[in-house]
């Protein structure tokens, strides 16, 4: 546990990461004893890794206090936890482990080429671009939806942000820069992003007009949708009723088509549009910001505001 808050302290993840680093360290504990650095090795990280594999990642809340050496032994309900997820998660403990090296603490990481068995990614079902008419039959779907979730999924189309990254946007992080309207996707105490380079500055498409309207209407909330405690429970019921929508579009479903879906199409709609990768990259927050809120190479608002517009022209919102 120390190796884990030496970590949080020297790299400060996001909080969501640092919680998860948190738990994983505490389940390893369970499983293998609070070993000394030295005493690790592959053979520990590959049972770990058939630990996450063998027990659900959501479980009933009778069994959640349960140990991984408990768990282990019964018959656990539940699906197995997504190939992303297991991935993300032994990345974790590689970073943990890497960090250890970097430290001095370890001369090498024992666990560093332990890899998720081809089985486990063959069982994951990709999440599939919609094409663009079938955007604009949810786009025309939601016409008669809550203004919220009408916006919300307005956001998805024409952003390409995930779903909480969006209901956990506050009304001041509508902003202008350099002339052009943005939002501001950052950390904040009531939503934290899912990686340190998610925070990002994303210049809103030109046919958002009335989603514009909409968000600034709700100066002085605390969030731009209503109604929202906690945001992982609204990002459950708000994904939960655009399924029920797709479904009931006359949409062919064809795999995992959820709100998700939205960033793949937004991703897809860059690349047919000709803009370039890095454009892209920071459009979806897959490069990061410096300690100013700018990019290391700069690259002006409105550039990144007509990659924007060049995508989903003939969309009627």
């Amino acid at each position: 546990m120390s190796l884990c808050r030496q970590w949080q302290t020297e790299v400060r993840p996001s909080q969501k990461v640092s919680s998860d680093s948190g738990r994983l360290v505490e389940r390893w504990i369970e499983l293998h004893g609070d070993l000394h650095l030295e005493e690790i090795t592959r053979e520990h990280g590959r049972k770990f890794r058939e630990a996450l594999q063998n027990i659900p990642a959501r479980l009933p809340r009778t069994l959640q206090k349960m140990t991984y050496p408990e768990l282990l032994s019964r018959e656990l309900p539940g699906k197995s936890r997504a190939n992303s997820t297991l991935c993300r998660q032994m990345g974790i403990i590689k970073t943990l482990l890497s960090h250890a090296v970097d430290a001095g603490h370890i001369d090498h990481n024992p666990i560093d080429r332990i890899r998720v068995p081809k089985a486990a990614l063959a069982k994951t079902k990709s999440r599939r671009a919609f094409k663009e008419n079938e955007i604009q039959i949810i786009l025309d779907a939601v016409r008669g939806q809550s203004p919220a979730f009408k916006y919300w999924v307005h956001l998805g189309v024409f952003t390409g942000a995930r779903s909480a990254e969006i209901i956990g946007l506050r009304p001041e992080d509508l902003t202008e820069i350099e002339g052009v309207i943005c939002i501001r996707i950052v950390d904040h105490v009531l939503r934290s992003v899912k990686t340190t380079t998610s925070n990002r500055i994303v210049p809103l498409h030109m046919g958002l007009g009335e989603t514009i309207e909409w968000m600034d209407s709700r100066a002085g909330e605390e969030l731009i949708i209503p109604n929202v405690s906690v945001v992982q429970k609204a990002v459950e019921n708000y994904s939960h009723k655009f399924r029920r929508l797709i479904e009931n579009s006359g949409i062919r479903i064809r795999g995992q088509e959820t709100f998700q879906s939205l960033r793949h199409s937004f991703r897809a709609a860059l690349r047919d549009a000709d803009v370039n990768d890095e454009f892209a990259r920071r459009l979806l927050g897959h490069v990061p910001l410096d300690i100013h809120g700018k990019y290391g190479n700069e690259v002006p608002v409105k550039s990144l505001a007509d990659a924007v517009n060049r995508v989903y022209r003939e969309i009627r919102v």
